[in-house]
């Protein structure tokens, strides 16, 4: 499962990586509908998946609870990440950071899911390798606007270590699994507030600062919430 989780995380950020290397210079409009894309996607299985499994099994107030709890989790993690200085020279270093620290729910998430013997888990898989291209091709990005892609091994090696979090989430995510029913839908709350954040203060915002066509980022969005209800649909 380690393994399957570095390969699952890695293909999509490695894909990004290669877009931003390949097309430098059209980098800001592939990040911005990558991202609405993906956004999408994380819209569609949290709401249309993650959501309606916990209030299944467990009603709307605890859903509700560990949603906000997850949510407040990382707006404390970004206002940690305001106090360092957001110089140029820093831009990539806070980049790495930020996809690190929401790398780790997603390996969390997808641990659960294969260790309550639950398609989630395969349909975190799918939703990680489309959501991690933008974050392949931000990272790269930051890196060519400070000059520091320098080597291409070097690169790809940031690239690796910035998937690292994954694994070790899966990790936890596969050993939470003997928890208990309400340890495992806790996490699936706390990973949809965390990724609901994410993608609604985040990503697609900044789909919209980057990008220069409007209704083209829109397009990708809609078309990132209809990936999403077919990967619903065949892995069901």
């Amino acid at each position: 499962m380690l393994i399957f989780a570095m390969i699952t995380s890695l293909f999509g950020t490695i894909i990004g990586a290669i877009i931003a290397l390949a097309f430098r210079k059209q980098a800001n409009d592939f990040i911005a509908l990558t991202l609405g894309f993906s956004g999408g996607v994380v819209l569609g299985i949290v709401f249309l998946d993650l959501v309606p499994e916990v209030l299944k099994a467990r009603g709307v107030i605890f859903l509700s609870f560990y949603f906000i709890v997850g949510v407040i989790i990382f707006v404390a993690i970004r206002l940690l990440m305001t106090y360092s200085k957001s110089d140029v020279a820093r831009v990539s270093l806070m980049t790495a950071i930020a996809i690190m620290l929401h790398n780790f729910p997603e390996g969390i998430i997808m641990g659960i899911g294969f260790s309550s013997a639950s398609v989630i888990g395969f349909e975190m898989a799918i939703m990680i390798i489309i959501h991690d291209i933008p974050e392949g091709i931000a990272l790269v990005s930051t890196m060519m606007i400070e000059d520091r892609v320098k080597s291409k091994l070097k690169t790809m090696l940031y690239v690796f270590l910035t998937e690292l979090p994954t694994a070790i989430g899966l990790l936890i995510g596969l050993a939470s699994g003997g928890f208990g029913e309400n340890f495992i839908n806790m996490n699936f709350a706390l990973a949809a507030g965390i990724m609901s954040y994410v993608c609604i203060v985040e990503m697609i915002p900044e789909a919209f600062i980057n990008g220069k066509y409007f209704k083209d980022i829109i397009l990708s969005i809609v078309l990132g919430l209809f990936v999403s209800i077919m990967i619903i649909l065949i892995v069901r």
